[in-house]
């Protein structure tokens, strides 16, 4: 069929099949190139070692090579059968502050004595609707034990501030938006509340305190 002649067409012009993370895509794909001879390199592996841990197998049945953030991940693969090795994680040298410690409490408008929890929705609408009222229901309960405590929201540059205000609009204790300078804002807060994600691991690089949130 011509959508079959298309498909050889394209993967034929490739030297190499490259898959970063989202695997329930990428995996599909590199079936396909696997299929028509060309090599796979997969960069972020599924995350077996935390659960289906059959699925290393899998990786390892097609990918030429496999590249892990994580020594205890690229430990699975190897017991798989990859083809694998541990290459480190970016963010150990990306997640930087740019501020001083006192230009980025002046950023977020931190107060003396007053300590910061900054909350961390997300960057879809799906975490921000589903994961945001959760976190505005802890804040009197933050403030009941912690009367001192303020709260910043950091603003994810793909999320409209008008739905931001829509939901903040419920919230029984005042929120203050921030946008920009994360891993700055990061730093000046005392602890956080953050949707599950790559935030949490960015965070601990600044010992950030963080309570997780899951979103199904």
């Amino acid at each position: 069929s011509l959508q079959r002649e298309t498909k050889a067409w394209w993967f034929s012009r490739l030297a190499l099949f490259v898959t970063v993370d989202y695997p329930d895509f990428n995996m599909r794909v590199a079936k396909e190139a696997k299929a028509l001879g060309i090599p796979v390199f997969s960069y972020i592996p599924p995350s077996a070692w935390a659960w289906r841990r059959g699925r290393a197998k899998d990786v390892a049945r097609l990918a030429t090579k496999v590249a892990c953030i994580y020594p205890f991940a690229a430990q699975v693969y190897q017991e798989a059968g990859a083809n694998v090795e541990f290459v480190g994680n970016p963010l150990v040298d990306i997640v930087q502050p740019t501020l001083s410690p006192q230009e980025g409490e002046a950023f977020i408008g931190k107060r003396p004595g007053h300590p910061v929890v900054l909350l961390l929705p997300g960057s879809r609408v799906k975490e921000i609707t589903g994961v945001l009222p959760v976190m505005l229901q802890a804040l009197p309960k933050i403030r009941e034990k912690r009367p001192e405590v303020d709260f910043v929201l950091q603003k994810a540059p793909s999320i409209e501030r008008e739905l931001l205000r829509s939901i903040l609009a419920s919230s029984a204790v005042p929120v203050k938006v921030v946008e920009g300078r994360g891993y700055d804002v990061m730093a000046a807060s005392d602890a956080a509340l953050a949707t599950s994600g790559t935030v949490t691991l960015e965070a601990a690089r600044f010992f950030t305190p963080t309570f997780t949130l899951l979103i199904w």
